[in-house]
């Protein structure tokens, strides 16, 4: 279990694994920018994981998370790029 408090930007708290839980989170423009670059890069690396797995139980549990990342990342609008 996880819970953080004392009044900083991101505050969470995760009960369990499965749901159940709320988090809430707060970024910054480039925040969010890498957060969503990163979770697509997972997305398309679980895509090629998922077709490279013969086991059909590890391919249920891969295309599960998968689908955790497209709904985390449907939740994160999105911003223009950062700055270099």
């Amino acid at each position: 279990m996880y819970q953080e408090t004392g009044g900083r930007p991101a505050t969470g708290r995760l009960c369990g694994h499965g749901g159940g839980g709320i988090m809430e989170l707060t970024l910054t423009g480039p925040e969010k920018f890498v957060l969503r670059e990163t979770l697509e890069k997972a997305i398309n690396e679980m895509l090629m994981e998922i077709a490279n797995t013969d086991n059909r139980k590890m391919r249920e549990g891969l295309k599960e998370r998968e689908e955790i990342l497209k709904a985390i990342l449907a939740k994160i609008p999105a911003v223009g790029t950062v700055a270099a």
